[in-house]
């Protein structure tokens, strides 16, 4: 991961950088996923995301949204690329079972992810959440 120097990122010191480097150059299904009711924060992190790692070309990404993408941010890049929970449900728990990684973003427990909450939690996977709010 590059990062520019003009770019500030901090990591609470149970996720050294190492093993977050680490964890997304192992990782072949990384799945990633925002909090329901998704707002602008939600769609772009989640589409911003799976654009660097799809551009990595580092592992196959699916992006996940519990439901779905908001009609008025269906212009994002990326974000026709997006399952959502409710319209493919079986599509989006299989891909969280099939994850070896899991990046929330934009939410700081998978609880907020709604009926993709205990799919989440349960998963083996390896997981980190991103998020801007405490």
């Amino acid at each position: 991961m590059q990062i520019e120097s003009n770019h500030t990122i901090c990591f609470d010191s149970k996720w050294p950088i190492e093993e977050v480097r680490t964890l997304l150059g192992e990782a072949r299904r990384t799945v990633l996923v925002a909090h329901q009711n998704a707002d602008g924060d939600a769609v772009g992190s989640v589409c911003g995301m799976a654009g660097l790692l799809r551009r990595q070309a580092r592992c196959a990404v699916q992006a996940l949204l519990p439901d779905g993408v908001p009609e008025e941010l269906r212009w994002v890049p990326g974000a026709s690329l997006i399952i959502g929970g409710e319209e493919q449900q079986a599509e989006a728990l299989q891909a969280i079972a099939e994850a070896d990684l899991i990046i929330g973003l934009d939410l700081n427990a998978f609880s907020r992810a709604g009926r993709l909450a205990e799919a989440l939690t349960q998963s083996k996977a390896h997981k980190l959440l991103v998020d801007h709010h405490i």
